[in-house]
């Protein structure tokens, strides 16, 4: 279980790194002390005003950040050595777990309706009776849904080599 945690990164470039994190604790405390991480001290928010109301409104949308998270989580091999991986860039952010979609559910289908196959079936469960997840298969939707309302591209997903991948662009 040495391995079995989050590790947030702030990259330069694809080799050089300025600063890191590593988020311990159960998956509740990972995915939530991890997004607070990203907010305070990897993520940009801008000031705006809804009427007389101030609104710090972060650079990607926190709800798709949450989501794809909490996807990581659920859809991780923890019989794998790696950590879930947050490489956060001037231009993208990107999470990384070691998994497979099942073969149900290829890649393609992750940008359309689909069935719900969780990697961890119990794990995501738990997160469903917790209130986290619903459980149809929308999550990646939800998630291209969001940016694309908060005025970026649609996110874009990778199978690599036992590897999940989900790239956020910034505006």
């Amino acid at each position: 279980y040495i391995n079995h945690y989050i590790k947030i990164g702030k990259f330069i470039s694809d080799t050089e790194i300025s600063y890191n994190d590593i988020v311990t604790g159960n998956l509740f405390e990972q995915l939530e002390n991890g997004l607070d991480i990203l907010k305070k001290k990897y993520l940009v928010s801008n000031i705006k005003y809804v009427g007389i109301h101030r609104r710090d409104i972060l650079e990607y949308p926190e709800d798709a950040l949450r989501e794809a998270i909490i996807n990581a989580l659920i859809h991780r091999d923890y019989l794998g050595t790696a950590p879930i991986q947050i490489r956060v860039y001037n231009d993208k952010l990107i999470i990384m777990n070691e998994g497979k979609l099942p073969p149900e559910v290829p890649l393609s289908k992750l940008k359309e309706p689909h069935f719900s196959k969780p990697g961890n079936r119990l794990l995501a469960e738990i997160f469903y009776k917790a209130g986290f997840i619903e459980s149809w298969g929308r999550g990646t939707l939800k998630i291209i849904e969001l940016c694309l309302d908060a005025g970026l591209k649609p996110p874009e997903f990778y199978e690599e080599t036992g590897v999940i991948s989900i790239k956020f662009h910034r505006a």
